[in-house]
Order: C-alpha cells, then sequence, then structure tokens
C-alpha cells in the first residue's frame, strides 16, 4: 500500500494549460504483494527406546529349617500311692475283723456264766454286726482305690515302654490273670455263703467249734475279697497299659520343610 501511495505521488503532474493537449501517461500496474512463506516441512521422528533385557535373579538357598524334635508327653504318675493306701485300707479292716472275733471269742468262753444256755446264743447275740459293715466298707474302699492305681501304674509303665525304658510290657496277659484271680474270688465269696447256711440248722455246741467254723468263715471271706480287689487291679493295669501304649506309640509329628524349589510340611507317624 505504501508503494501505490509513492507511485501515485511521483506520476502527479499539473494539468495543462487551456489549448493544450493533456499528455497521456500511463501508469506502471502496482505490483503484486509478495506470497506468504511457505510453512516449514514437519519432521516426524520416531524415538526408539532400548531397555537392557532382564538379567535373572540369582538362586539364594534359604537357611534350613531346623527340624523340631518329636514332643514326648509329660511322664504320668505311677500311682504307686493309690495303691499303698489301698493296702492299707484292706489292712484296717482285716485287723479290725481279727480284733472283734479274738474280742468275741474270749467273751464267749464262759458262755454259762453269762447266763446263756448254748454257746451259739453267746455268738449270735455278740455278733459284731458294725464291724462287719467296717470291714465290708474298707474292702470296698481298698478295690476302688487299687482299681485307680493300677490303672495309673500301667498308664506309667506305657509310657515307659515307649519313651522311656523301652521294655516290652504284656497288657493282654495282666488283664487275662486279673480275670481269673477276680472270678475265683467271686467262686470264694460265693462258696463261703453257702457254708453260712449251716448256721441255720446245723448249730455248734462247743466253744471251739464256734471258733473254727468263724475263723473258716472270715478266712474264706478274706481271701475272696483279697483276691477278686487283685483282679480288678490287674484288669485295670493291663487294659491302660495297652490303651496307652497305642496312644503313645501312634503319635504323629508335623515338620515343617523348605527347599529352593519351594516350602511344604512332612508328617511323622509313629506306629
Amino acid at each position: 500500500m505504501l508503494g501505490l501511495a509513492l507511485t501515485a505521488a511521483l506520476s502527479f503532474a499539473p494539468p495543462p494549460d487551456a489549448g493544450t493537449e493533456a499528455p497521456i501517461v500511463v501508469a506502471p500496474p502496482a505490483p503484486a504483494p509478495p506470497a506468504p512463506p511457505a510453512p516449514a516441512p514437519t519432521v516426524q521422528t520416531d524415538v526408539i527406546v532400548v531397555a537392557p533385557a532382564p538379567q535373572p535373579r540369582p538362586m539364594t538357598t534359604p537357611p534350613p529349617i531346623p527340624t523340631p524334635t518329636p514332643t514326648t508327653p509329660r511322664k504320668p504318675m505311677a500311682g504307686v500311692g493309690l495303691m499303698a493306701a489301698a493296702v492299707g485300707v484292706f489292712g484296717i479292716g482285716l485287723s479290725s475283723q481279727i480284733t472283734t472275733a479274738n474280742s468275741q471269742a474270749r467273751y464267749c468262753r464262759n458262755w454259762s456264766d453269762r447266763g446263756y444256755n448254748g454257746v451259739h446264743g453267746c455268738f449270735y447275740d455278740s455278733e459284731p454286726w458294725h464291724m462287719h459293715m467296717g470291714t465290708g466298707f474298707a474292702f470296698g474302699s481298698s478295690m476302688v482305690l487299687t482299681g485307680i492305681g493300677a490303672g495309673a501304674l500301667g498308664q506309667y509303665h506305657a509310657w515307659q515302654s515307649v519313651f522311656g525304658d523301652r521294655r516290652p510290657r504284656n497288657g493282654r496277659g495282666k488283664v487275662i490273670t486279673g480275670g481269673v484271680l477276680a472270678m475265683l474270688g467271686v467262686g470264694t465269696i460265693i462258696a463261703d455263703g453257702f457254708l453260712l447256711r449251716r448256721e441255720l440248722t446245723d448249730f455248734c455246741t462247743t466253744h471251739e467249734c464256734e471258733v473254727k467254723r468263724r475263723r473258716l468263715y472270715y478266712a474264706l471271706g478274706d481271701v475272696g475279697s483279697a483276691a477278686f480287689i487283685a483282679g480288678v487291679g490287674m484288669m485295670s493295669y493291663g487294659k491302660n497299659l495297652r490303651e496307652n501304649k497305642l496312644k503313645y506309640g501312634r503319635n504323629w509329628t508335623l515338620t515343617p520343610q523348605a527347599s529352593p524349589n519351594g516350602v511344604g510340611a512332612s508328617a511323622t507317624v509313629r506306629f
């Protein structure tokens, strides 16, 4: 636009005088404006990032896990104290029986002087029923204590057979022997009861006869009770020995394990 204005100013001429033909002036055309510059070409570049290849991790071996030792069950009590108490209670009942029987025999030695018509009446009237009940209670308590103590001893010997001295012990033989003793004891007590029946029809007429009969009755009752108590104790011992040997012998342990390829656990079962 500035160029067009300058050209017009330079090509201006005063008007011609009158009578003079005005010259024809041809003005050159204005130059075209320059074209805008072409945009710079866009160069597209691809960026390639090269990452290093992953390196394999070194295999590290974990520290070995210590193998725990199988836990040993606590050693049970032997039950010797209970069996000793059972023997003591049985001895108390037996000694009271013997003492009372001797006192009765001395009392009826002079039965005629005490106003009885016969020796049998003296022994019948002075029968120590309280002593019989006390002796029965003592024998029953002894049987209970023997069963508990022998069972504890069987458990103790089962522990010894598995974890202690490892001596073989036969529980089945003890059960069989105890059963035989218990049956003998019951048979002896039944025989004693049958012998007591003659006191209803066949009376003694002398002091010596009464003393001998009562000694026989007491002996059979005491032997039968002792055999039955011993049989109960042996059966309890054998039963607990067998059951606890199975329980202690079949214990199992779970042990953790680890290796470079994995972790796990192993179970150990003892028969």
